[in-house]
C-alpha cells in the first residue's frame, strides 16, 4: 500500500473518533502545508500508524442553532452578477447528471488507454491537460495528456518532465490547475530552474531559465506567465515570465501564485489569503488587489462571512477563480477548511463576492472527505462552476441557485486543468 492511499484510509478512519482538544489546533496547523507532497519514508508511515492507534481527529463541537440551508428551487434565478442571498448548500447524496462536451462521462476516462503522440498530430484547443498520479517510489511523473476540442485524447511526447522540488527535497507532481493560457493553446509547468511552455497546437516547446525551485503557475496573459517559487523557510518569490522573449522579471507586487485569482489581463490581480481564527502572527482573512509593480495593494478588503454564520471558511486551498467575460466578474470561488454548527476542519467551497469581500455561498461537502478533497476548475457559465471532488468527480455547482449536477462520474487519478472556453 502506497502512503497516497495510507493518508486517505487515515482521514477515513478518523473521522468519527473524538479527540482531545489539542487536535483543533493541528488541523488547523496541516493546513497551512500548500503542498501535496510524496512523503515516501519509513518513519513517517509509523507515524501514520501510530496515529490511527490513538484515534487523532477533528473534534466535535456544539455550535449554535444551525443557519437554514438552501435547496434548489424552481423559481427564477438570479442575474449572473450576483448568486442570489448568501446561502449554504448541501451536497446531495445522489446528484443529477448533466453533459458538458467534450468531457468525459466518466473520471477513468481522464487516464486514456490509447491516445496519439502530440508529436504526430497536435491539437486545435487544450480543453483539459491531465497528468495521472504516479507511484510513490516513481522516479519520473506520468505524462501529460490534452484533450482536444472533438474529443481526442494526445500524449505529450515532446518534453520529459522531473517532479518539482523544494528545498527540502519533498517533490510533487508538476501540472497545475492553472496551466492552460486563456487562448487553450498553451500549457505552462514549473521546473527546477526553468519555465517550459508547450505549445499543443504545433509540440513546440519553450524553455525560459529561471533559477530556483519553482512550483506554481498562473497565466496573467497569453503571453506572460505569473511563476511562484519556494524561497525557504515558507518565503516566496513571483516572477513574470515572457514565454516568447525567454525572460523572467521578479515582480515588486508581495503577492503569491499560491493565492492569486485568475484575471483578466488589463485589470488588477486579486488574491484571496489569510486565515479565520488564526494564532498569533497570522494574516487575517482578506482579499488583495494588486498591480504587479506597485509593492502595496491597491485595494485591501476583509472577508466577511457574517451572513452565513455558524457556517463559515477557515483556510483557503488551491486555485481559486473568477467568473465572468475574460475573468473580470463579480464573483470567486474557493475551496478550504470550514466549520458547520457542529463540526470544524470540514472540507467546503465558497463564493467571495470581490467588490465587498462577502462571503455569498457555501456548498457543503459533507463527511469523510480526503483531506484538500476538492478545487474549482473553471466556470461553464457566469453562475456555473466546475468542480473536482474525491468522490464524485466532475460536478457543476450552480451557484445561483444551488443546485449539484455531476459531469463526470467517479474520482480523477491525477492534477487536471480544465479550459471549457
Amino acid at each position: 500500500m502506497g502512503t497516497r492511499e495510507l493518508a486517505e484510509l487515515l482521514d477515513q478512519a478518523s473521522a468519527d473518533v473524538r479527540a482531545p482538544a489539542l487536535a483543533e489546533a493541528a488541523w488547523a496547523r496541516a493546513g497551512r502545508v500548500h503542498r501535496r507532497r510524496r512523503i515516501v519514508t519509513g518513519v513517517a508511515a509509523a507515524v501514520a500508524v501510530c496515529a490511527v492507534a490513538v484515534g487523532v481527529a477533528v473534534p466535535l463541537r456544539a455550535g449554535p442553532r444551525p443557519h437554514p440551508v438552501a435547496t434548489p428551487s424552481s423559481s427564477p434565478a438570479p442575474s449572473a452578477a450576483s448568486p442570489g442571498p448568501p446561502s449554504v448548500d448541501q451536497m446531495p447524496r445522489q446528484p443529477g447528471r448533466r453533459t458538458i462536451g467534450p468531457l468525459p462521462a466518466t473520471g477513468a476516462a481522464f487516464r486514456p488507454a490509447e491516445a496519439r503522440k502530440l508529436s504526430q498530430r497536435p491539437v486545435r484547443q487544450a480543453v483539459a491537460v491531465v497528468e495521472p498520479h504516479s507511484a510513490d517510489d516513481a522516479t519520473r511523473p506520468e505524462p501529460l495528456y490534452v484533450l482536444d476540442t472533438d474529443g481526442s485524447w494526445a500524449r505529450v511526447d515532446v518534453v520529459d518532465l522531473a517532479f518539482t522540488r523544494d528545498e527540502g527535497n519533498n517533490t510533487a507532481d508538476p501540472l497545475r490547475p492553472t496551466a492552460v493560457s486563456p487562448d487553450r493553446r498553451l500549457v505552462a509547468v514549473a521546473q527546477t530552474d526553468e519555465l517550459i511552455v508547450v505549445d499543443v497546437t504545433t509540440a513546440a516547446v519553450y524553455r525560459t531559465p529561471l533559477p530556483g525551485y519553482n512550483e506554481q503557475v498562473m497565466w496573467r496573459s497569453n503571453d506572460t506567465v505569473l511563476v511562484t517559487r519556494d524561497d525557504g523557510e515558507q518565503a516566496t518569490a513571483t516572477f513574470a515570465v515572457d514565454w516568447r522573449a525567454r525572460t523572467a522579471t521578479r515582480v515588486t507586487a508581495g503577492l503569491s501564485v499560491w493565492n492569486t485569482v485568475v484575471s483578466r489581463p488589463d485589470g488588477p490581480v486579486l488574491e484571496l489569503r489569510g486565515v479565520i481564527g488564526a494564532e498569533a502572527g497570522d494574516e487575517p482573512m482578506v482579499l488583495k488587489e494588486w498591480q504587479l509593480d506597485r509593492a502595496a495593494p491597491v485595494r485591501e478588503v476583509p472577508v466577511d462571512g457574517r451572513a452565513l454564520a455558524p457556517y463559515g471558511v477557515d483556510e483557503w486551498y488551491g486555485p481559486a477563480v473568477r467568473n465572468g467575460a475574460d475573468a473580470g466578474g463579480d464573483l470567486v470561488v474557493r475551496a478550504g477548511w470550514g466549520r458547520t454548527p457542529t463540526r470544524q476542519g470540514v472540507e467546503v467551497v465558497a463564493v467571495v463576492d470581490v467588490r465587498t469581500g462577502e462571503l455569498r455561498r457555501l456548498l457543503d461537502l459533507g463527511r469523510d472527505r480526503v483531506k484538500g478533497c476538492c478545487q474549482p476548475l473553471d466556470w461553464v457559465d457566469e453562475h456555473t462552476v466546475l468542480l473536482r471532488t474525491d468522490q464524485e468527480g466532475l460536478i457543476a455547482w450552480d451557484v445561483s441557485t444551488g443546485a449539484v449536477s455531476v459531469v463526470s462520474t467517479g474520482p480523477l487519478l491525477g492534477i487536471v486543468a480544465i479550459a471549457l472556453h
